[in-house]
């Protein structure tokens, strides 16, 4: 796997997807397709053991590289970490486990809150930037649909890790 794909929108839309099929099938009979080459069973175990046993330790590995969290992708593609928050939430909130238990993956996820949380928040020096200035890396727009889908980013950061040391402070 290429070191940068987990840091890929498309790779943590992969993720949270297949957490919530894996999921929703969970309890459900495998399904079983006819192919050219035989026959191929599915299941929602399969699934999980999928995640748990290939992706999450690739996961594990590749962002182990990151230790300081954040996207290597520009603009508006980091917002799509919000989905491994998700992801984490969805997992632990319907089996009792933490998927990203591993330490790895933990600090990315942690520091990778800190950086959105820095990189967006006012600065409060008494000058009048706008957020999007702070960072340099977010399209400058005016409308506020960006900050709505940070703050969506620091809210899904915030119900995965309630423990978060900026918590209490961004709760208000």
């Amino acid at each position: 796997m290429d070191p940068a794909w987990p840091t890929s929108n498309y790779y943590q839309h992969h993720l949270l997807g297949m957490v919530a099929v894996a999921l929703a099938f969970k309890d459900d009979p495998d399904i079983t397709y006819a192919m050219q080459g035989g026959s191929v069973s599915l299941s929602g175990d399969w699934l999980l053991n999928e995640i748990t046993t290939i992706d999450v330790p690739i996961l594990a590995n590749d962002l182990a590289k990151m230790p300081k969290g954040g996207s290597m992708e520009g603009t508006q593609y980091g917002l799509s970490l919000s989905d491994m928050y998700i992801a984490k939430d969805l997992y632990e909130s319907s089996t009792g486990t933490n998927l990203f238990s591993n330490a790895a993956i933990d600090t990315y996820l942690r520091e990778t809150a800190n950086w959105m949380m820095h990189a967006t928040l006012p600065i409060n020096d008494g000058t009048e930037r706008d957020l999007h200035w702070i960072s340099g890396a977010h399209p400058n727009n005016s409308r506020g649909a960006n900050t709505d889908q940070h703050r969506a980013l620091i809210v899904a950061a915030l119900r995965a890790y309630p423990d978060h040391a900026y918590g209490p402070e961004l709760k208000r």
